[in-house]
């Protein structure tokens, strides 16, 4: 009888979703947030404000539900599948560093693959270093983070991270 109820109690614990699943987070895989494509989409008003674009997709700016202002990447032809997408998203969680940029979610609904970043108030390192705004001190201070960073990756970080991924 004892039995019969511990195991009654486990299904019906297991079978409530946590307060964390009701927010859209999706911890035991990566982490992070899960977004939702409309969420994301609201959050962009329409994917209006690009902001950035690169290879692997374009930028938009975007105010989040809870106010927070995010860089929203929208990737490009994502023909991988949920897991090995979710693999890439539990990777980047796995990378803390002060001078890389911080990931909040990600959304990965049907053909949808999109990553949820921190705002940058004052640009891109691109745009700041492509510009006359910043001194030789500036620069030089930029590049002893960017080598701090890179030895972070080469020797300190137990994950391998391709150069090709690393964008200013």
């Amino acid at each position: 009888m004892v039995c019969a109820f511990v195991i009654w109690c486990f299904l019906i614990r297991t079978n409530r979703k946590s307060n964390a699943d009701q927010k859209g987070y999706h911890l035991t895989a990566t982490g992070f947030r899960k977004f939702s494509y409309s969420e994301l989409k609201k959050a962009t008003k329409g994917f209006s404000k690009e902001i950035g674009r690169g290879g692997g997709g374009v930028v938009y700016e975007g105010i989040l539900s809870d106010e927070r202002h995010a860089a929203i990447k929208r990737l490009n032809e994502a023909k991988q599948g949920e897991g090995e997408f979710l693999a890439e998203v539990s990777l980047i969680g796995k990378l803390n560093h002060m001078n890389l940029i911080e990931m909040w979610g990600y959304c990965a609904e049907g053909k949808h693959r999109l990553l949820v970043y921190e705002y940058m108030e004052n640009g891109s390192l691109a745009q700041n270093l492509s510009s006359n705004s910043l001194d030789w001190s500036m620069r030089y201070n930029i590049a002893i983070g960017t080598a701090r960073v890179l030895a972070y990756l080469h020797e300190e970080c137990l994950e391998w991270i391709l150069h090709c991924d690393i964008k200013p």
